[in-house]
């Protein structure tokens, strides 16, 4: 049964009275049927969260079997009372197959004593008539609607007018009954005219929520929704119509005052989520919103206010929304997917962000700490398979790049061993897989290298760091064409990284497509002008097509660090331009 506490709730102009069963705008009362008021009562009170249709029947009618139909004209009543005359729906949220949400921030209010009497006040002010004419209709509405199933010999009688009442009253709520009806069906074709068809949206980014407040901890926190988010609905790209862009590739949005709408189009995305987060205390305050990058039209909004311990309750519930709203017919096994909780431990998880944070950054004194948040994540949590997953992929990183934060053999051990952990923990962890491929190719085990390369890629097609990683592993087995695709898918899900687009750019070179391998560093070397390998690779295009100066230049400004392959091509370029004297010098 629906409980009726003595609080009110605020939501834009409008007030909801429980105890008073009142609706107010601005101060003045609006009219709503018994069981109208129920609807909006309990979608009020479970604002932000998704009501399935069965939770609001047994609420609304209790020990009463009705048709969905009755709760669907509420919901309509609801929503032309609630409309502002914009044509969007920023109170009643329909969930498709599932049930309701009131997605409008929603305020609880004690009540003190005087405003009780305020509003008893402010009903008397309604106008006689008006009060005279609302009752009708709840006694029609009630007599005569889905909400008391009533005999089919009976449901005739009751349509004729009793003994004593106003004939000029029954005329005009019959009327307005047909006009309901006559008006219902333009609306609902006017509403799915300019409803935003989400079966076109295969292309979704995610960003780090803006940190609201002085804390720096809500730029962290910012980044580990994201990314918490990104990982869940990554579920959903193993169907191949929908792809999540990872959290590297959003990850440059970080801290940043960012127009959601460009950054959506320089994501290259159909749609951009985007938010505030701010922890105030042990509470934490999320906004968030889905936007079509080709219309601007808001998909899907949502404000939670909750408790930080909360977090992971939040998560599930923002993810599974956002999923529903673009793939509504959700699977038993995707829902799953989508509430599965990495940690219980929330500490845990606060380490797992900042590490997250850190790892982002790719430079050695990020890794460091990296390491370090990682490690206080296991501690707290030795289960935590996606904590000893980053971990690994930092002992990678320290190698690869040379940062010897420990020596590299050492690295590489650690990095074996965190990857056998996670895998161990969580055989569906994409990642897991990854860092396990890895560890083969350390052992020239190139066989089941690419069995766990493969499988990293089912559990994860939108991971732009396994598809570059595979697409080394082919290129080492002259598969250029094979390579040459997953490169350009990885620049596809992380098109702003300059060694992805440089990485492709090298792959295009070994195919002759040097017009193209130019275009890409190029754009590399525009995203990041200090790259080493950029400058190295577009001076190698250049020189395949001919254009010896512009070569020389790029190996010249790639001295410094890369210095004896920087003379090599430098003689070889010098060569070709006829140069023979300067070359033989820099051979020398």
């Amino acid at each position: 049964m629906l409980n009726l506490s003595n609080h009110y709730f605020e939501f834009g102009p409008y007030r909801l009275d429980l105890r008073e069963r009142l609706l107010l705008r601005d101060g003045e009362p609006i009219a709503l049927t018994p069981k109208a008021f129920n609807v909006l009562a309990v979608l009020v009170r479970h604002s932000g969260s998704l009501v399935e249709k069965d939770e609001l029947l047994n609420e609304v009618w209790p020990d009463t079997i009705v048709e969905e139909s009755s709760l669907s004209q509420k919901i309509y009543q609801l929503r032309k009372i609630l409309d502002d005359g914009s044509g969007e729906d920023h109170y009643i949220q329909t969930v498709p197959r599932h049930g309701y949400r009131f997605v409008a921030e929603v305020r609880e209010v004690k009540p003190h004593p005087a405003e009780t009497s305020e509003n008893r006040s402010a009903t008397s002010r309604i106008d006689s008539r008006e009060i005279e004419y609302t009752r009708a209709h709840i006694v029609v509405e009630d007599e005569f609607s889905d909400d008391t199933p009533q005999p089919a010999d009976r449901s005739i009688a009751r349509a004729a007018p009793a003994p004593g009442v106003n004939r000029r009253r029954w005329q005009l709520i019959i009327g307005a009954s047909l006009l309901l009806f006559m008006t219902a069906g333009g609306y609902w074709a006017w509403r799915t005219h300019n409803r935003v068809n989400t079966s076109n949206l295969h292309r979704i980014g995610v960003l780090p929520f803006k940190p609201l407040g002085s804390d720096s901890g809500n730029e962290m926190l910012g980044v580990g929704v994201a990314d918490a988010l990104i990982g869940k609905l990554s579920t959903l790209s193993r169907s191949n119509d929908i792809t999540i862009l990872p959290t590297n590739a959003v990850y440059q949005f970080s801290g940043r005052e960012y127009d959601g709408l460009n950054a959506g189009r320089q994501l290259d995305v159909d749609a951009i989520v985007t938010g505030t987060i701010q922890r105030d205390g042990d509470r934490v305050r999320i906004t968030a919103q889905m936007i079509s990058t080709s219309d601007n039209k808001v998909i899907w909004s949502g404000q939670f206010d909750r408790v930080f311990a909360d977090i992971f309750t939040l998560q599930d519930s923002i993810s599974l929304q956002l999923a529903e709203s673009l793939k509504p017919a959700l699977t038993s096994d995707q829902k799953q997917a989508l509430v599965k909780r990495e940690t219980k431990n929330l500490a845990a998880y606060e380490e797992y962000v900042t590490a997250i944070y850190f790892w982002n950054k790719r430079t050695k004194e990020g890794l460091v700490k990296s390491i370090d948040h990682f490690q206080r994540a296991i501690d707290l949590d030795q289960s935590y398979a996606r904590a000893y997953a980053g971990m690994a992929d930092c002992y990678l990183l320290s190698a690869y790049y040379g940062y010897d934060i420990v020596n590299p053999n050492e690295a590489i051990k650690r990095q074996a061993e965190a990857a056998r952990k996670a895998v161990e923990l969580d055989d569906a962890l994409a990642d897991a897989h990854l860092e396990m491929a890895q560890v083969f190719l350390n052992q020239r085990r190139r066989e089941e290298a690419g069995r766990e390369y493969r499988r990293a890629l089912q559990l994860d097609p939108s991971s732009s760091i396994a598809h570059l990683r595979y697409a080394n592993y082919v290129f080492y087995d002259l598969q250029l064409n094979e390579a040459a695709e997953h490169m350009k898918l990885a620049v596809h899900l992380d098109p702003s990284s300059p060694i992805t687009n440089a990485a492709y750019s090298f792959v295009l070179i070994m195919q002759r497509n040097y017009p193209e391998a130019v275009k890409h560093c190029e754009k590399a070397l525009e995203l990041d002008p200090q790259t080493p390998l950029v400058r190295f690779t577009l001076a190698g295009a250049y020189e395949f097509l001919g254009r010896y100066d512009q070569a020389i230049e790029q190996y010249t400004q790639s001295l410094n660090t890369n210095h004896t392959a920087a003379i090599a091509g430098l003689a070889r370029a010098n060569a070709l331009a006829g140069r023979r004297d300067k070359a033989r010098k820099l051979v020398n």
